[in-house]
């Protein structure tokens, strides 16, 4: 066997979430206004869907319609997790590097040791990354880039204008798109007929609020969609999972409802805090930050909440990635942390 995997250490998700009355620590949706697509699976799902093999053709052709591309452009994969690792599969990266940002999606980091690349983490000197430093991070051995947009934690994002200098250099770029949908702007598989150096990587997980599918998808070039195919599983996704999915295209508009409406709801609690004594930033994304304080972690204990706490570049002190879900309005945990002034 290969020794070098020894040396990877791997975290487990064993944490019981049903602990907690508020789960706010990986970006799942808790509520959806459209909760009736679960029933109408119910409804469908038949006995062979569990013994016959997954036939995904048609999910597959009404993804590709929403993310605006052909079939012959997209690859399913069981989350974008399964995405990324296909993406490091698919390049010869023993003794090469790839470039990322720091901080980064943890399993950037795993899948550079297993396939024994070097990552090369470009610090972020503000809440921003810079594109130039990615830039100036490429180099001769350098495999790919692979930038999270928007990014997680922090919640930076960037248009094509943004990322225009880096495709430009020639070198692959992967766009990360998990958060995508909760951002304004042009998507970047509309332009992969542009640039053929470009592989955007999306999910059903945060957004549509569908992580426990394992839905994800990667979007290129024929040339290179050629690899991917090569690598992809043999069923890349079950048939529940399918089935559920084509539930959710169905009430595809529903769902981007929700999405603005986080976002408005976001853009309310945010505006109430801003004469509180509570220290916030805000991100591109459907989170921001609170500053930790000891009566912050008193409120969260005694509601129940699970939260990612961490350190922020440049900044003092430990914080609160608060993620908005729609689950928190009109919520005694809500009115509580806006001092019942939130309407």
């Amino acid at each position: 066997m290969k020794k070098h995997l020894l040396n990877i250490i791997r975290k487990t998700n064993d944490v019981d979430k049903s602990q907690f009355d508020y789960v706010l620590s990986q970006n799942e949706k808790n509520f959806s206004a459209a909760n009736d697509i679960f029933n109408t699976f119910l409804s469908k799902v038949t006995e062979k869907d569990i013994s016959f093999y997954p036939n995904t053709t048609n999910l597959k052709n009404r993804l590709a319609k929403l993310y605006l591309v052909e079939p012959k452009n997209l690859v399913l994969t069981p989350g974008s997790d399964i995405g990324i690792k296909t993406v490091f599969e698919a390049f010869d990266l023993k003794g090469k590097n790839v470039v990322t940002t720091d901080y980064c999606f943890p399993m950037y980091d795993v899948y550079s040791q297993i396939y024994e690349a070097e990552l090369k983490k470009v610090p972020y000197e503000g809440m921003r990354m810079e594109i130039s430093k990615l830039i100036d991070s490429i180099d001769a051995n350098t495999a790919f880039v692979i930038l999270a947009n928007p990014n997680s934690p922090l919640g930076d994002s960037y248009e094509i204008e943004d990322i225009r200098p880096l495709l430009k250099t020639g070198v692959p770029v992967i766009i990360d798109e998990a958060y995508r949908e909760f951002t304004p702007g042009t998507k970047y598989s509309s332009f992969i007929s542009e640039f053929n150096n470009l592989i955007v990587l999306k999910t059903l997980s945060k957004g549509y609020g569908a992580a426990g599918l394992r839905i994800g998808s990667i979007i290129t070039n024929e040339v290179n969609i050629k690899y991917f195919e090569s690598l992809r599983f043999m069923y890349e996704i079950s048939s529940l999972s399918t089935l559920y999915a084509e539930c959710m295209l169905d009430e595809i508009e529903r769902l981007k409802a929700d999405i603005h409406k986080v976002m408005k709801l976001k853009e309310r609690i945010l505006d109430s805090l801003k004469n509180s004594d509570y220290i916030t930033i805000d991100t591109d994304c459907s989170w921001f930050f609170l500053k930790k304080t000891d009566k912050l972690e008193k409120l969260f204990k005694r509601f129940k909440v699970d939260i990612r706490e961490l350190t922020l570049p440049k900044l003092e002190g430990n914080w609160y990635k608060f993620n908005v879900d729609l689950i928190l309005t009109n919520s005694p945990l809500l009115n509580e942390l806006t001092s019942n002034s939130f309407q």
